[in-house]
């Protein structure tokens, strides 16, 4: 059990079995090694949930004086709904959030941005994840949405994340810091940051060189396209490859 700000005493929702596994299911599009990293994991067992005044799931991790809400404790949807209004569609096609706290804003974020944008969430406490994922349904706005959840602060992993999406970084990124989490991830958000900013920087470079060339590109396949016009096309080497994988 938690402790609601009022004094009373709430049990906690159920784990469920069955909402972790369409969760990760719909995560693996997008983060196939973080939701390998939580199924492999066990739930945080200093982790409590309760049903706040506003009707929104709540929760708090740790013990003692190192205890830590992961969402407003009264208000938890109109904490979300705040930081989701922060993001203008129209001036970022990225959205980095740093602490899933437990998910009401990544559900609004995704629900904005839907297939045309990218939410990359910073959450490197692969436990709470999971006590997270076991309670809180995001399997269909993920499958609708393009939801990275990023558990180190990798150039690596968020290259691959960001993979496929150029036109949407080229648009802007926005990165938005969910207060419950600030004091839990400490320098890691920087260091996040940081390794995000160098991504992004070479991500934008890449698609500047490729457009300065497109004219050079354009201008030769013209010169030689009536060369192109008279070959052969490769309909009869189709045949040749039947049946036989990359090589």
């Amino acid at each position: 059990m938690i402790e609601r700000p009022g004094g009373d005493h709430v049990h906690q929702p159920a784990a469920s079995a069955e909402v972790l596994a369409r969760n990760l299911k719909a995560l693996s599009r997008c983060s196939p090694e973080t939701a390998q990293l939580v199924e492999q994991s066990i739930a945080a067992p200093d982790a409590g949930f309760a049903i706040a005044e506003d009707g929104g799931l709540t929760g708090t991790i740790g013990t003692g004086d190192t205890t830590r809400r992961l969402a407003s404790g009264r208000r938890p949807l109109d904490e979300a709904k705040r930081l989701a209004d922060r993001f203008v569609t129209a001036e970022a096609g990225v959205a980095v959030v740093l602490g899933l706290g437990v998910g009401h804003h990544i559900r609004l974020l995704a629900e904005k941005l839907g297939r045309t944008g990218v939410v990359v969430v910073f959450e490197p406490d692969v436990p709470l994840l999971r006590a997270v994922l076991e309670r809180v349904d995001l399997a269909e706005v993920m499958e609708r949405s393009n939801v990275a959840v990023l558990t180190r602060p990798d150039s690596g992993a968020i290259s691959e994340a960001l993979l496929g999406a150029e036109v949407a970084v080229s648009l802007g990124v926005k990165v938005i810091e969910h207060g419950p989490s600030g004091p839990r991830l400490g320098e890691r958000a920087a260091q996040f940051r940081e390794a995000f900013t160098t991504t992004v920087r070479a991500i934008r470079t890449n698609v500047v060189t490729t457009l300065m060339q497109t004219e050079a590109s354009l201008r030769n396949g013209l010169m030689n396209l009536d060369w192109y016009a008279s070959v052969p096309g490769i309909a009869g080497l189709s045949a040749r490859r039947a049946g036989r994988r990359w090589s």
